[in-house]
């Protein structure tokens, strides 16, 4: 069978066997086409007879990854593009069309390190502040007040241990919204849908688009997190403290936060140097 028949049948694996996104097969198929140019610019593909898996070389895909390069493409293309056909290489393997992956060999760019987004702290209040129901108000104040993940709300107990310090805006939204709920009894989830049942990861998320419709911008739980971390450092919290308030078992997770800090700090000064006369 050619190499494009085998990978057609590897898309066809993706789309049945593991369920992939559709976005996800067209990309496979736009990526392998790519790499199929790559071939043929260096004399490996221009026949019919070409196409076999004896062209899915460690050589061929080096002289990818160096075409890639060469044009300019990211890194994360790069990087999506070579992991995308180390998963062809595996696969070929797995149904005995090839004997060793090629792509064993190649070493893959690492994943560009970003800073988070974070929100101005003022923004992060009024996501709480603006929110008219009482769960949903509860669910953002300990999302941004406390930081917490968007499952470790989904799992909070109405009598749970408070292991994070949470400040008078935070309580005052919880109270209010238990005090809709008088016989809650101590084990009980602390947050309900209709029916009685814990709420979903899924209500934390559309309570959170809800305020981001409102403020006009796409918001989503783990920014809250970012934006409680990196509002703590700014105050001038040790980075031990914020490392146990977040619950990270390194401070070396923790300490991106002083980098976002520092990204905003200059994000500051570039913004003054804009406002000041020539």
């Amino acid at each position: 069978m050619t190499l494009t028949g085998l990978h057609q049948q590897f898309l066809l694996h993706c789309e049945v066997e593991r369920q992939l996104a559709r976005q996800t097969i067209v990309s496979y198929r736009s990526d392998f086409e790519q790499f199929k140019e790559s071939l043929r610019e260096h004399g490996r593909f221009g026949l019919a007879r070409q196409d076999t898996v004896g062209t899915f070389t460690v050589e061929a895909v080096r002289d990818y990854q160096y075409d890639m390069v060469a044009r300019g493409w990211s890194r994360a293309t790069c990087r999506r593009r070579l992991i995308q056909l180390n998963r062809f290489g595996k696969w070929l393997v797995k149904r005995r069309h090839l004997k060793e992956n090629p792509l064993a060999e190649i070493e893959t760019p690492r994943r560009e390190k970003r800073l988070p987004k974070v929100l101005p702290w003022s923004v992060a209040e009024e996501v709480v502040a603006g929110e008219s129901r009482p769960r949903n108000r509860a669910m953002l104040a300990v999302l941004v007040y406390g930081g917490l993940r968007r499952g470790e709300v989904v799992r909070l107990n109405v009598n749970k241990e408070r292991v994070v310090g949470l400040p008078r805006q935070a309580v005052e939204a919880l109270d209010a919204y238990l005090a809709t709920r008088p016989r809650a009894y101590a084990e009980e989830a602390k947050f309900l849908v209709t029916g009685g049942r814990r709420i979903t990861g899924r209500v934390v998320t559309k309570a959170v688009a809800r305020a981001g419709r409102r403020l006009t911008m796409h918001l989503h739980p783990h920014l809250f997190r970012h934006t409680y971390a990196t509002r703590l450092h700014e105050l001038g919290v040790d980075l031990l403290v914020i490392q146990g308030l977040l619950g990270h078992e390194s401070v070396a997770t923790t300490e991106i936060y002083t980098r976002v800090s520092a990204a905003r700090q200059r994000q500051a000064i570039q913004a003054l140097e804009g406002r000041l006369p020539n």
